[in-house]
């Protein structure tokens, strides 16, 4: 049985996830941050979907129905997402969620760049597309007889505020739901990551695949709805298929994988740290322009928000796992297909699943053009710190217990994949 402390688990994610709509001609960030971020305007977007978008309208891409799907498999090929990262979520925290059930269960796809969701009976698609410099950016996507791509601000109750770093960002919760999906009890504390034991993830949600020594709360629904802290997780946990639970036929797959449901929770974290890394130290130039703040003002600023990056970028807050994950759906294999790789065939996307996410504790995402668009005050700073910490000078208790072998093991692979960084090595290198 789970305690009740860790019973409150509530989810949402992309576009359309909230209840109460904003109108997207409203500001989504106080009227100041808007005139320097620049975030609801549209004509500098240069994310997947916004690509999609004017591929659509100038017909260069053509979208086509498959079933009860419609365009969903033709927008995952034209966006590169592949059908196995399916994520299937139940508990009825959507705008939708007179569509979602136990029954009809809500469709999450994603890769390094894009996130789409897709709801059973709905007249479009939802997507959650990262740009480069303005961070996620939300979109829906008809399901009518043309299709027509729409951005949108409806979803920024949910996804504008302190589980997104307060900027525009995608999460992902969990909540205990009744036999029909309505859910019952949220801890708002919970975060989306790779920091959250186990035992706390994937309430509300279908969960294919193996967890040796250790549990879930996916796959099952509160008997008695008054008493959630009678919920079993052990009964629920370590289920491979689907069947008998709802018709997934609707569905390009046949599995909800806990491989993809790992990487899903990590991903959409450090999509938003990155994003409020950049936003942050733009608003403080601003400001220090303004002569509002001075320059030891600024300079802490920058240094928060990039220490906060980089713990994250190098798993210094991970939990352990208990034991091997198994998936069911052969994520691995495309998870890492084009994966940078260094002299010796090592990626920084090569999976562990026993103890860690990762063999080697550096996230892929340092490989985005999201990464790469942080400010040059930001980048100079992250290069200077993950130097020393790969060369075990920082010894402080947040990287101390960083073994020497994973140390040298990332610095080796950045230094074969990531020419900013080796140029950088280089040049400290000269200058020392």
């Amino acid at each position: 049985m789970i305690r009740t402390a860790l019973l409150t688990l509530g989810l949402a994610i992309l576009a359309g996830s909230l209840v109460a709509r904003q109108d997207d001609t409203e500001s989504v960030l106080p009227s100041s941050q808007e005139k320097v971020l620049g975030y609801l305007r549209s004509d500098d977007l240069t994310d997947p979907v916004a690509q999609l978008k004017r591929d659509i309208e100038s017909g260069k891409v053509k979208l086509a129905r498959k079933g009860q799907s419609g365009f969903l498999e033709s927008v995952l090929e034209a966006l590169h997402v592949a059908p196995d990262t399916q994520c299937l979520v139940f508990s009825k925290t959507s705008a939708q969620r007179d569509l979602i059930s136990p029954k009809t269960p809500r469709a999450i796809y994603f890769n390094d760049r894009v996130y789409v969701g897709y709801v059973q009976g709905s007249d479009h698609l939802e997507l959650a597309s990262i740009d480069p410099k303005k961070g996620t950016i939300f979109y829906t996507l008809s399901q009518g007889d043309e299709p027509s791509v729409v951005r949108t601000n409806h979803c920024m109750t949910c996804h504008n505020g302190p589980k997104t770093l307060n900027f525009p960002g995608v999460l992902v919760r969990s909540s205990l739901t009744t036999a029909d999906g309505v859910p019952r009890s949220q801890m708002t504390e919970f975060t989306s990551g790779h920091m959250p034991p186990l035992r706390v993830r994937w309430a509300g949600w279908y969960v294919t695949g193996i967890s040796e020594n250790d549990y879930h709360m996916g796959n099952g629904v509160l008997a008695d709805a008054d008493h959630p802290e009678r919920y079993d997780s052990l009964t629920n946990s370590n289920m491979t298929r689907l069947s008998g639970r709802f018709d997934t036929t609707p569905y390009p797959r046949a599995t909800s994988d806990i491989i993809a449901l790992m990487l899903l929770d990590d991903s959409v974290r450090m999509h938003d740290l990155i994003t409020a890394a950049r936003f942050e130290t733009l608003l403080a130039q601003d400001e220090f322009a303004q002569h509002r703040i001075d320059q030891a003002a600024l300079t802490e600023r920058i240094r928060f928000h990039s220490e906060t990056l980089l713990a994250y970028l190098l798993f210094r807050n991970e939990t352990p796992l208990k034991g091997r994950l198994v998936g069911t759906a052969g994520i691995e294999s495309w998870f890492a297909k084009d994966a940078p790789r260094d002299r010796q065939g090592r990626s920084l996307k090569d999976l562990d699943m026993s103890t860690r996410m990762f063999k080697y504790p550096c996230h892929y995402l340092v490989y985005s053009d999201q990464f790469a668009s942080l400010p040059a005050e930001v980048k100079q700073y992250l290069w200077g710190r993950l130097g020393e910490v790969l060369a075990g000078k920082d010894n402080s208790p947040l990287y101390a217990n960083m073994p020497a072998k994973d140390r040298q093991a990332v610095k080796e692979i950045l230094l074969d994949t990531l020419p900013e960084f080796k140029r950088w090595t280089e040049q400290t290198g000269r200058r020392g």
